[in-house]
């Protein structure tokens, strides 16, 4: 097996000499795989096979052909400024941009015709925004709708750097109401914005510590007043950068009312009284709000008071005289039927985008369907056959008659026994991990959901089973127990689906229509 990361590297190689307009053949593919890889030397790798794997990596990402966005947005001549076109013509202007964008290609993999369509969907979303360096004060709002894991992430991330180019000097992102979730969008800012480790600087130090977009490419000046530690979050004593500075400043806050009470106080400090009301001039105010149906919503039913949370939110806004305000989310229905009638509340008035998914991507959907389906019926024709539905032996129902049932209640009895479809699944979940690794993804993250109750009791019950039975096979890998070895090699030779055999289930693979992507 060839790792990805050796065929990806030759593929980024080949990649400068495709056209740049995303319209490559297959023909020119294959010529310029076997021109780059004649120069270079893979003594150890099969080159027939080498040059296959690269061609097949290549496909992949040049067929691709997103689907287009769709976007309601405010008829109020207005409101309704573009902007984005008359900037478009400055190409010098979008440095942070052009960073990230050579950052998805080269070192994320993504297919050309996917950062095209990010490009413009980043645009449209700028665009429904005013232009920060305009004479004029403003406030606008909008949302963007994504499916669950669709690349929200990557979206906002590159409308960041869209924004600091054109010149939205001060960035927020209100990154979930835990410290880890807040930690994981930090790194990603770090590697797609910042370009350095927030861990061991916050502002702009050319040369040091460089990560992702940072490394390789000259440095651009943004600072952070978050870091990418657990316990990184915005606090006064932490808040070192200078605030007047003319390069962007970026925040990544969690949805916590005494974290944004602090900002808000700190950046009240820089303030001035304009008409009875406390407003920041000189900075052009970007908010990001992640999970935008969460917490920001107020759900208080007087109209006349307000959740803490959703409260801070406002007043930040209403800080600057010039705010735009960008809600992410995958259940956009309750950010929809928020009230229209205070003017400074979060209901996207300007506009509404819908990101739809890349061709690549599988979703609840592909795995599971939306037609409820009988052990007797087949698996719809637009399922992946990837869901295993499981048959417990009569050995297996006695650990599984003491795990919850919906009917269960917090108290009922704990068991002790994990059933063996689960060990089974824990070791499946080991394997995956080892192919991964020899595919070249080391860095790459792995997770494994297993739910069994509601209760937090179970939860945590659940949660040292299965730590105990992962460590028993850990310790057997570790040490090379001849028996553990045996019983993870069994399950990959012969865990299958319990409805179809391995042969019908390739069948159906080579079939669907994700197949050309593999």
């Amino acid at each position: 097996m060839i790792p990805l990361n050796i065929v990806r590297k030759i593929a980024n190689q080949v990649k400068v000499f495709l056209p740049e307009n995303n319209q490559v053949t297959v023909d020119e593919i294959e010529t310029n795989v076997g021109f780059v890889i004649k120069r270079t030397e893979y003594e150890e790798y099969e080159i027939y096979e080498l040059k296959q794997a690269v061609i097949r990596e290549l496909k992949t990402q040049y067929t691709l052909v997103p689907e287009g966005y769709r976007k309601i947005e405010l008829n109020d001549p207005i409101r309704k400024r573009p902007w984005i076109a008359e900037k478009r013509a400055n190409k010098e202007m979008w440095s942070f941009w052009n960073r990230y964008k050579n950052y998805l290609l080269y070192n994320k993999g993504f297919a050309p015709p996917i950062i095209e369509e990010l490009s413009n969907l980043t645009d449209s979303i700028l665009d429904g925004l005013y232009d920060p360096k305009a004479n004029v004060g403003f406030d606008k709002k909008g949302l963007v709708v994504g499916q669950v894991q669709s690349g929200k992430t990557s979206n906002y991330t590159g409308l960041i750097c869209k924004a600091a180019d054109a010149g939205y000097n001060f960035i927020i992102v209100l990154a979930g109401l835990h410290n880890n979730l807040r930690s994981q969008t930090q790194l990603r800012i770090d590697e797609g914005f910042l370009g350095f480790d927030t861990q061991y600087q916050r502002a702009f130090d050319s040369g040091q510590h460089l990560i992702g977009v940072g490394i390789g490419n000259s440095g651009l000046p943004a600072h952070s007043l978050t870091d990418s530690s657990e316990n990184g979050d915005f606090s006064k004593k932490t808040a070192s950068i200078n605030f007047q500075t003319p390069d962007t400043i970026i925040a990544v806050v969690k949805k916590n009312s005494s974290v944004l009470n602090k900002l808000f106080k700190w950046l009240s400090n820089y303030s001035s009284e304009f008409e009875g009301h406390k407003l920041i001039h000189g900075k052009a105010l970007l908010v990001i709000d992640d999970e935008a149906d969460n917490a920001s919503i107020n759900t208080k039913k007087n109209p006349n008071e307000r959740t803490a949370i959703n409260g801070w939110i406002r007043d930040i806004l209403d800080l600057f005289g010039k705010n735009g305000y960008v809600g992410y989310t995958a259940t956009p229905f309750a950010n929809i039927f928020i009230p229209t009638t205070e003017r400074n509340d979060l209901f996207p008035r300007d506009f509404i985008i819908n990101i739809p998914p890349p061709p690549n991507y599988i979703g609840p959907d592909k795995v599971f369907g939306f037609d409820f389906y009988n052990d007797d019926n087949l698996i719809p024709s637009s399922v992946l056959p990837i869901c295993i539905r499981i048959d417990n032996s009569l050995e297996e129902k006695a650990a599984i008659n003491t795990f919850p049932s919906s009917g269960s209640k917090k108290d009922s009895q704990l068991s002790s026994n994990i059933p063996d479809s689960l060990k089974t699944a824990i070791k499946c979940f080991i394997i995956t991990c080892a192919i991964r690794k020899l595919r070249g993804q080391k860095k790459e993250h792995n997770s494994m959901l297993i739910h069994v109750a509601r209760f937090k009791l179970w939860q945590s019950h659940v949660k040292e089973l299965v730590e105990n039975v992962f460590m028993h096979y850990k310790l057997g890998i570790d040490f090379n127990e001849v028996s553990i070895i045996d019983e993870i090699r069994k399950t990959f030779e012969e865990d299958t689906t319990n409805y179809q055999s391995y042969k019908t289930i390739s069948k159906r693979i080579l079939q669907s229509p994700l197949a050309k992507l593999r």
